[in-house]
């Protein structure tokens, strides 16, 4: 049995597969993170001893922010900080004795979508729009078809100096005015609950720095996903009427971070 963890900025979501080969999920959890990281540590064992009983070969993880050369914990997190430095992967080998591979859930989600969904075989970008915001450039260029991943911080961008402050320590990054966390900071209230003004602006915020990414590297096409973009599939039609690129949202909704996790096996195998 296998099991993919995709940890985000505000939630986890755990999940049970069989092998690297069936994206199948069996069961699923998920649970609001607490930015402590022994609690979370603690309440995402209990998820995934809830799920199995049975030998574990190997969890796949996806967290959301900048891990170390190692890849065996957060170096940076702005939405998890309690999480920084703390030894998720080594934590969850020595709690479940399997093999742990932990990688930038960005990074993940492009997997997923790479390997199991719409977009395989194809060049593209993923954008995570969520809590945070989160990219990752994907291409087939290898003869054996393998997708190369390129993490791209790209909610870490400078949209405009006068903004607030970011988690990441810098000023007005595109994270400031968009991500789910930004947003509530800013309009006093949650994505869910924004006017149409309020989305005016947050989506044309959006568009300014997608812009940017699509005149440096000129991706063919821009696959979003993530927990805001899932629900509010009408606001990345608004961003994609101002952008010559095309977009569209994974069809594997909030799932493809987990199967990227399952695939995180299935890459190196």
């Amino acid at each position: 049995m296998f099991i993919g963890v995709d940890i985000g900025g505000s939630s986890s979501r755990v999940a049970l597969f069989v092998s690297p080969a069936k994206p199948k999920i069996i069961k699923r959890i998920q649970f609001r993170n607490s930015g402590n990281y022994s609690k979370d540590f603690e309440n995402l064992c209990e998820a995934i001893a809830k799920l199995t009983s049975k030998k574990i070969e190997g969890i796949g993880v996806g967290v959301a922010g900048m891990l170390n050369l190692a890849k065996t914990s957060l170096k940076l997190s702005p939405n998890l900080l309690g999480w920084s430095r703390k030894p998720l992967q080594k934590d969850l080998a020595r709690k479940f004795r399997c093999e742990v591979i932990l990688e930038n859930d960005a990074t993940v989600a492009s997997l997923g979508e790479a390997l199991f969904g719409e977009s395989r075989g194809k060049d593209f970008l993923f954008v995570i729009w969520g809590s945070g915001i989160g990219g990752s450039f994907v291409s087939f260029e290898n003869e054996k078809k393998k997708p190369k991943l390129e993490n791209f911080e790209i909610g870490h961008q400078l949209l405009d100096a006068r903004g607030g402050k970011c988690g990441c320590g810098k000023r007005g990054c595109l994270e400031v005015f968009c991500g789910g966390k930004g947003i509530s900071k800013h309009y006093k209230k949650e994505a869910k609950n924004l006017n149409e003004k309020e989305w005016k602006e947050v989506c044309a915020n959006f568009a300014k720095g997608l812009q940017k990414v699509i005149e440096a590297r000129q991706p063919s096409l821009i696959v979003f996903g993530g927990g805001i973009a899932c629900k509010q599939n009408k606001r990345v039609k608004q961003i994609a009427k101002l952008l010559p690129t095309k977009i569209k949202i994974t069809k594997l909704k909030e799932n493809v971070g987990l199967v990227g996790s399952l695939g995180l096996f299935r890459k190196i195998r």
